[in-house]
């Protein structure tokens, strides 16, 4: 028992070394540093059945996923196939670009680009970059006032898949964990690929939801399903874009997110862990 005991404790003294290394980082934009800001790791090449498996997912499927216009087509072509079909292409581009940073593809790369400038030329004037109809998306119902009583699994009728039908709002919404996940593709691709109109593009979509959900705005925690939950996860994208940007108002606006979920009793995830309580209920047991 002691040597089990022994084992798991240097194993996890290990990883809390290698994930909480943090560096000085000097901003792209300003000569400002940023103490402490978190990096991800280098990754390694890994060997055996996971590295082989990493691999064919890195050289193969993820080429597959971006080939598909099915990542770009809910943007493209408003509204998307089902609530949260837009979530997908900024996840694809962490991904991918983390990937062409081990394998230096350049199929993959020229992907990457081809995705990012026609995800950009989907932004609308007032910064929406989402795949809902105009009738429904976050600015439409910010606090999920929904006419339409449906399972947030149950894809709205679109046009394009049944022309006879009507563009139906989804139940609840997940109109802004997508801008969460174009944020977060986007300021990634860019770390690794500079580019002034990536940031001018995440800013637009930041200055929109500080537009509805900043201080004083309607509650974020009110919006989106599992009790908030998926809107709220925009704070890891919104600490994001104030690292590039330094611009304070994304500072303020991160721990105004903060501030609404612990005081709704609905959501409260972090002050639940920090008294050692059950995480069964906040956000409905989906924590992110």
């Amino acid at each position: 028992m002691n040597k089990f005991y022994n084992f798991w404790s240097i194993l996890l003294g290990v990883l809390m070394t290698f994930s909480s290394c943090h560096v000085q980082k000097k901003n792209q934009a300003e000569n400002t540093i940023i103490e402490n800001q978190w990096q991800p790791l280098q990754t390694i090449d890994e060997a055996g059945l996971i590295g082989e498996r990493a691999d064919l997912w890195r050289d193969n499927r993820l080429w597959y996923i971006g080939k598909s216009d099915y990542i770009i087509d809910g943007f493209e072509n408003r509204p998307g196939m089902h609530p949260w079909q837009g979530e997908h292409l900024g996840k694809w581009l962490h991904a991918a670009t983390l990937a062409y940073n081990i394998n230096g593809d350049e199929k993959l790369k020229m992907k990457l680009d081809e995705m990012v400038e026609r995800l950009l030329a989907t932004q609308l004037s007032d910064g929406y970059m989402g795949t809902y109809g105009e009738s429904y998306t976050f600015m439409a119902s910010p606090e999920n006032d929904m006419k339409t009583k449906l399972a947030d699994d149950i894809q709205p009728a679109s046009k394009k898949a049944n022309p006879a039908g009507s563009d139906k709002a989804p139940g609840g919404g997940w109109d802004t964990w997508t801008i969460r996940y174009n944020i977060y593709g986007l300021l990634t691709y860019e770390k690794y690929f500079p580019n002034k109109e990536v940031v001018e593009a995440c800013k637009k979509m930041g200055d929109l939801l500080i537009e509805y959900y900043g201080e004083g705005k309607y509650d974020l925690t009110k919006y989106g399903t599992r009790n908030g939950i998926s809107a709220t996860v925009l704070l890891e994208s919104i600490v994001m874009l104030y690292e590039r940007t330094l611009d304070k108002r994304y500072l303020d606006f991160a721990e105004h997110i903060v501030k609404v979920s612990e005081e709704n009793p609905k959501h409260r995830l972090m002050g639940t862990m920090l008294e050692k309580g059950s995480v069964v209920y906040p956000g409905d047991g989906k924590g992110y």
